[in-house]
């Protein structure tokens, strides 16, 4: 099978599993919203916050370091194996530990402990599942993760249906067991993950010494660019915290839950193009530019009808997928979905990093962002709530765009300025339509926006000749023909 045609196999697989996963986190944030109502929605959020803090941290680093040594050398793959199972043993202990101690800091009560304890247990399950999920993707072999999710999402709604039709105590029992049940299902995934991929390989357990060493010095960088960039996505709902605005956590949890299911669809693109693009990389670094800016202009193009829509419909959004109690949410979501664009662009940025081995240009992209998002976060927060901290979001988000595309050309993917303009131009076509739409409310926000969209793809060469000629030839399995600086 061509480059091309595993490219595309790969990310419909992933499409399908963000797609599963959108539905099923739309329809979790109804029901849990409804059963626990705004304060302890907000609670759930900080647990959530707290524990995917930390496994952040280890998911964005080690097992990519893994699918990269796999997406190299086949072999690797039995060689990388017991070396990644003891780093996330080691850290399982060190991420209990820490989050209990986050907990205590910030206070919360006596559910906040065991709950913290089952999303901690959550998230070991999926990061040690995910050892295999990063052989398998290293491999272009997206399938065992979708059909697992798959089940395992399953199987976790059918467990919150059930707890909140019989258990009665939502503040703690009903609480707790929200937690309790995603343990147990992730549990079910990882042994359903690992199972086969493990009698594949057939590698008996040994401490590898070299490749343990080796998988520390490859991913140190990534855990300091891992830790800015979970601090990046989730420091502001410490800040609300922080300053005991209960109810507007909960206010915010709600927005960014739906902002989440979001977000995670450029990191799984990401993923179904980075073992391409790391052999990419590998080859001709001028073909990896080319396709880079490609993809960029792609990334905008599938973001800006995302952000169109749910600008125009934050608050039929929050109605239906919560209640009337969440209507403060509105403007925050509105806010949140004006920074998906440099959302999707900061993530591919990411990705293209550690294609050509520069992970540590993460962290340095992140750190005046996050500063300035906790600078924002302790001005606004106290006085604007969850509205404040929207906003530092949409600040720090655009601010690292500006980073990371500076880094971009000068460090991973050089490219000429005027090779973005008319994707940018096409951004600032559609924010004006939305702007001048405003005024009719949602119908004239979604005509304004997606009109002014289209109108800029057809009278903007957004993709160039070549490049369109390349997605036809993508389309039909054929190897790239890219030429031409960018």
């Amino acid at each position: 099978m061509s480059s091309s045609r595993k490219i595309f196999g790969n990310a419909a697989y992933l499409a399908a599993t963000n797609g599963m996963s959108l539905v099923v986190a739309f329809v979790f944030a109804k029901l849990t919203s409804v059963y626990l109502r705004p304060y302890l929605f907000g609670q759930m959020i900080l647990v959530l916050s707290i524990t995917t803090f930390l496994e952040t941290t280890m998911r964005g680093s080690l097992n990519l370091v893994v699918t990269h040594k796999v997406a190299q050398k086949a072999g690797n793959a039995a060689e990388y194996w017991w070396p990644a199972m003891i780093l996330h043993a080691g850290f399982s202990v060190i991420f209990l530990g820490v989050s209990l101690g986050i907990a205590m800091i910030l206070g919360g009560g006596d559910r906040i402990v065991p709950a913290i304890v089952f999303s901690v247990l959550v998230s070991v399950f999926r990061l040690v599942g995910d050892v295999a999920v990063a052989v398998q993707r290293g491999a272009d072999q997206m399938a065992p993760e979708f059909w697992t999710t798959m089940l395992e999402r399953g199987l976790y709604m059918g467990a919150v249906v059930w707890i909140i039709s019989h258990v009665q105590d939502r503040s703690y029992a009903g609480f707790v067991a929200l937690f309790s049940a995603n343990a147990v299902t992730q549990g079910i995934q990882m042994i359903l993950l690992l199972a086969p991929t493990w009698r594949k390989l057939r590698t008996p357990f040994r401490v590898d010494r070299e490749r343990l060493n080796d998988l520390v010095v490859s991913t140190k960088p990534l855990w300091i660019s891992a830790l800015f960039v979970i601090l990046h996505s989730r420091l502001e709902v410490f800040f609300l915290k922080g300053y005991r605005l209960g109810p507007a956590l909960g206010y915010y949890g709600a927005a960014t839950k739906l902002v989440d299911a979001i977000r995670v669809m450029p990191w799984l693109l990401g993923m179904a193009l980075f073992p391409a693009l790391t052999r990419q990389a590998a080859r001709s670094r001028e073909d990896f530019a080319e396709r880079y800016v490609l993809t960029a202009k792609l990334f905008v193009l599938a973001s800006l009808p995302i952000a169109v829509v749910l600008v125009a419909s934050s608050n039929l959004l929050i109605g239906f997928v919560y209640t009337d109690q969440f209507a403060r949410a509105v403007p925050a979501l509105r806010l949140l979905a004006l920074a998906i664009v440099p959302l999707f662009l900061n993530s591919l940025f990411s990705f293209g990093a550690m294609a050509v081995e520069k992970q540590s240009l993460i962290a340095l992209a992140h750190v005046p962002a996050v500063v300035a998002q906790a600078v924002l976060a302790a001005i606004l927060v106290p006085r604007y709530q969850e509205l404040g901290a929207a906003t530092s979001v949409l600040v720090s988000e655009m601010l690292l765009l500006t980073g990371s595309l500076w880094l971009t050309r000068r460090h991973i993917a050089p490219f000429r300025w005027s090779a973005l303009l008319p994707a940018f131009g096409c951004v600032a076509a559609t924010g004006a339509g939305l702007a001048l739409g405003a005024s009719q409310g949602n119908t004239g926000m979604a005509f304004g926006g997606l009109g002014a969209y289209i109108a800029a793809l057809m009278f903007l060469p957004v993709l160039t000749p070549l490049e369109k000629k390349q997605l036809r030839r993508d389309r039909a399995g054929e190897p790239p023909t890219l030429s031409g600086k960018v």
